[in-house]
């Protein structure tokens, strides 16, 4: 919100870019200087909107709230600027021309800015070019990145197709893009090399232009008309917030239990005190006496169930910080893991989170009749 700061940073993209791009700094107080400054550098100059100041009106009058006439700063806009309507708000985005330089402004919150750049900002920008640029995201889960790359260096793509592995949280996205004269021809190149890519990388591969693990997940219960619950200790829930962050999980998810304590998992999920007494907290018995219990509780298809040690504390010699056991029931039996994460490498964040995408990976196999994955 430093005016001198703004002028140094258009001026430096002016110097080196034909396009500039600035979110935030629309909104109708003092410290809201991008337009201005954005304005100065182009040579423009701002000029009253009376569309924009009368959608900014609407807006309040839907709200049912005074309308503030500090808001009416929002409704200058650059000269001979193409107006972007927002739909969520009231700062009215603007694609501005001048001296060869296109500059586009948006408004800061996500929810106003990418309806904005999907309506108006991207159609712009695809007129400016002869060519369009598709991709398809391949997703893989517990691979590493070097591993992902060894196997699919040998792969031989088309000079306009490009293949770009990312590293995630303890999977791996594969980005394959081309660049074409239509969608129709990028697609017909990317569509072999994404094959061969998932030939390569087998069962790990989850899905393609799949967002997560959990919504892989959500959608085969769907498909299957299956229902899953959860039983977590060291996860806290993490495994039941994964799957309903995701769009249709009311219609799968039926029960979702964190219980820390020997005496809940007894009370809430039925373990038998002397299973915990015999095998220990952490063990193989107990997450699958969890699962069972949850199972039954819920009466649900699947139920998956986490016990271990995040840490940072709590760990022994036997049983070292990112031991976690990981139990899966359904109708035929019980299926169980242990996972050994590095605790060298591995913090509380990552074993949690490791260990719920690893219990979500089981019960994606199960759904797909894969062969359950290598235990880490």
């Amino acid at each position: 919100d430093n005016q001198q700061r703004i002028k140094e940073a258009v001026d430096l993209a002016v110097s080196r870019s034909d396009i500039i791009i600035t979110t935030g700094g629309l909104g109708p107080t003092q410290d809201d200087i991008t337009k201005q400054c954005v304005a100065d550098a182009l040579g423009k100059e701002l000029v009253f909107d009376e569309q924009s100041a009368q959608r900014i009106r609407d807006y309040f009058k839907r709200l049912g709230r005074d309308f503030p006439d500090t808001n009416y700063n929002q409704a200058y806009l650059p000269q001979d600027c193409t107006v972007l309507k927002n739909e969520y708000g009231t700062a009215p985005g603007c694609i501005c021309e001048g001296d060869g330089i296109i500059a586009i402004m948006l408004p800061g919150p996500p929810r106003e800015l990418i309806p904005m750049w999907n309506n108006g900002v991207r159609p712009f920008l695809q007129s400016l070019s002869d060519s369009v640029i598709f991709s398809k995201n391949i997703r893989a889960f517990s691979m590493s990145e070097s591993k992902a790359d060894i196997l699919i260096s040998n792969i031989k793509t088309p000079a306009n197709v490009t293949i770009a592995p990312y590293a995630k949280t303890s999977e791996i996205l594969i980005r394959v893009t081309a660049k074409a004269q239509s969608i129709e021809q990028a697609k017909k190149d990317v569509e072999p090399v994404c094959a061969e890519i998932i030939e390569l990388l087998g069962d790990g591969v989850y899905g393609v232009d799949c967002d997560s693990l959990a919504q892989r997940c959500v959608n085969l219960l769907i498909e299957q008309g299956k229902t899953v619950a959860t039983a977590e200790s060291c996860t806290g829930g993490l495994i039941a917030k994964m799957i309903t962050d995701i769009k249709g999980a009311s219609s799968v998810f039926e029960l979702g239990e964190v219980c820390y304590s020997c005496r809940q998992k007894n009370e809430r999920l039925s373990v038998a005190n002397e299973i915990i007494e015999k095998y220990g907290v952490v063990s193989q018995e107990v997450a699958e006496a969890m699962a069972l219990g949850v199972r039954k509780n819920a009466s649900a298809d699947f139920s998956i169930a986490t016990t271990g040690i995040a840490g940072p504390d709590g760990g022994t010699e036997e049983l070292p910080v990112g031991t976690v056991w990981v139990a899966l029931a359904h109708k035929d039996g019980v299926y169980s893991h242990k996972l050994s994460i590095n605790r060298e490498t591995a913090d509380r964040e990552y074993v949690r989170n490791y260990s719920a995408l690893f219990a979500l990976d089981m019960l994606r196999r199960i759904l797909e009749n894969k062969k359950q994955s290598r235990v880490k």
